[in-house]
């Protein structure tokens, strides 16, 4: 049971870069870069991103830590997420 509530106060790394991998290819999949659509973009990945860390019921308020680069032909994309256990 301690090993348990160890864990669940533990920021997963692995688990963090999938889920932000995840919210940009569900945000952007293919499309091609276009200035109109950054705004739209980064506000999808945003809210994937929160919706999904949220569901892991983690004692986390998320701003930052971990930083994912992911590109396609016409774009690179940064992504960054801070978790300070509460």
């Amino acid at each position: 049971m301690a090993r348990a509530i160890l864990e669940e106060g533990v920021f997963l790394a692995d688990e963090i870069n999938g889920i932000i991998k995840d919210s940009i290819d569900e945000a952007i999949v293919s499309s091609q870069f276009s200035h109109d659509k950054v705004t739209h973009w980064t506000n999808g990945i945003a809210e994937v991103c929160m919706k999904r860390l949220t569901n892991l019921a983690k004692p986390f308020k998320y701003i930052g830590s971990r930083t994912i680069r992911w590109e396609n032909k016409s774009m690179y994309v940064i992504v960054t997420v801070f978790g300070i256990a509460i």
